[in-house]
C-alpha cells in the first residue's frame, strides 16, 4: 500500500512541478558542458523528497529516521535556489553542515568503525561527531559531482541502496527497512521518466535532489550500522559506494595537481572521461 502511494506521488509530484519549472527558473539549459537537447525541468528530486516525506508519516518510523528525512528538507530548499539562481558552492556545503549538524543533535552518529576478530569495536570518541560530518558532507556531494548524465546519479543511488538491503537480510536480521524501500520505489519512478521510458516530459534531479538523495543516503548507511541498530558491520557502508567515492577523490585530486578549484565544473569526471573514449551514454551508464 505504501509503495504504490509513493509510486503514484512520484508520478504526480513530476507532471505537477515540471509544469511549475519555468515560473521557478527550474529548467536545465544545454550549454559547452551540457550536452542534452532542450530545456529539462529540474524536479525529479524535489518529487521523490515530497513523495518520501508524504509517505514517511504514514509509514511507523522511528524519531531518528524521521529527523533524517525532514533535515534534507534544509538541502532541498537551499538547494533549489541554487538551481533555480546559482547561489554557489557556499550555499551548498552550508545547508549541508546545517542539515548535519541537526541529525548529530537528534543522536545519531559515527561511533565506533565496529570490531574486527580479536579487536573489540574500536570507540572514536568526540572524533566521531567530526567523522560523521566530513562522511556525510563528503558522500553527499560525490553523489551531486557524479550526476552527469542521465539515470547515473539515481542509479547509483538506488544500486547502494538495494546493496543496504542485501547486507540486512544476509545478515539475517528482521528490522523494519519501509523507508529504504520506499526511496527505492521512488527512484525507480524518477529513473522511467527519466530515462524516457515513459511518455511523460523527461525531467533532471537537479542539483537539489542529487544532494537530498546523497544526504539521505548518508544518514541510512551510519543509521543502519549505528551500534543500537547495528543491522549492518560499519564497513560494509563503504562498499554500497565505492564509485561515487573513488570518482570523488579521483576528480578532487586531479583537479588539485593542476592546481583548479576542486569544487569548479569540469569534464574529469569518471563517465565523462568513459564519453570522450567514444563510449555512448547507455554503454557508460
Amino acid at each position: 500500500m505504501f509503495y504504490l502511494l509513493a509510486s503514484i506521488l512520484t508520478f504526480i509530484f513530476i507532471i505537477f512541478f515540471s509544469y511549475l519549472s519555468p515560473f521557478f527558473k527550474l529548467l536545465d539549459i544545454p550549454n559547452t558542458r551540457k550536452l542534452h537537447k532542450g530545456s529539462v525541468p529540474l524536479v525529479g528530486g524535489i518529487s521523490i523528497y515530497f513523495s518520501i516525506l508524504i509517505t514517511s508519516f504514514l509509514i511507523d518510523l522511528n524519531y531518528s529516521l524521521l529527523v533524517i528525512i525532514l533535515s534534507a528538507g534544509i538541502i532541498l530548499v537551499l538547494g533549489v535556489l541554487d538551481d533555480a539562481f546559482e547561489l554557489g558552492i557556499v550555499i551548498r556545503l552550508i545547508s549541508q553542515l546545517i542539515a548535519g549538524l541537526v541529525v548529530v543533535g537528534a543522536g545519531i552518529s559515527i561511533v565506533d568503525v565496529g570490531d574486527y576478530y580479536y579487536f573489540p569495536p574500536i570507540e572514536l570518541g568526540i572524533l566521531g561527531i567530526l567523522l560523521t560530518i566530513v562522511s556525510v558532507m563528503g558522500l553527499t556531494n560525490a553523489i551531486n559531482f557524479i550526476d552527469g548524465i542521465d539515470g547515473l546519479c539515481s542509479g547509483l543511488v538506488l544500486i547502494a541502496l538495494i546493496t543496504l538491503i542485501c547486507f540486512i537480510y544476509f545478515s539475517g536480521n528482521n528490522i523494519n527497512i519501509s523507508v529504504i524501500n520506499t526511496l527505492s520505489i521512488c527512484i525507480v519512478i524518477f529513473l522511467l521518466i527519466n530515462m524516457g521510458v515513459t511518455p511523460i516530459r523527461k525531467v533532471f534531479l537537479g542539483d537539489a535532489g542529487s544532494m537530498v538523495l546523497g544526504f539521505i543516503l548518508s544518514w541510512m548507511l551510519i543509521y543502519y550500522s549505528h551500534p543500537t541498530v547495528r543491522q549492518i558491520h560499519p564497513v560494509l557502508t563503504l562498499w554500497c559506494v565505492p564509485i561515487p567515492i573513488f570518482d570523488l577523490l579521483g576528480v578532487i585530486i586531479r583537479r588539485l595537481i593542476r592546481k583548479i578549484n576542486p569544487f569548479r565544473s569540469d569534464r574529469r569526471h569518471i563517465h565523462h572521461i568513459l564519453l570522450d573514449l567514444g563510449l555512448t551514454p547507455m554503454k557508460v551508464l
